[in-house]
């Protein structure tokens, strides 16, 4: 994890998995993450 990610997902660690950094621009940071407590339904 990057130094940014690691407090990013303590923060969110109930709500969100922060999985990986995906991409970063001049106004924002880009991660894919998964929602907890959410399920797939096939």
């Amino acid at each position: 994890m990057t130094e940014i990610t690691a407090p990013l997902s303590t923060a969110l660690a109930d709500r969100y998995k922060i999985e990986r950094h995906l991409g970063e621009g001049g106004m924002a940071t880009v991660y894919l993450a998964e929602a907890r407590g959410t399920e797939a339904n096939p």
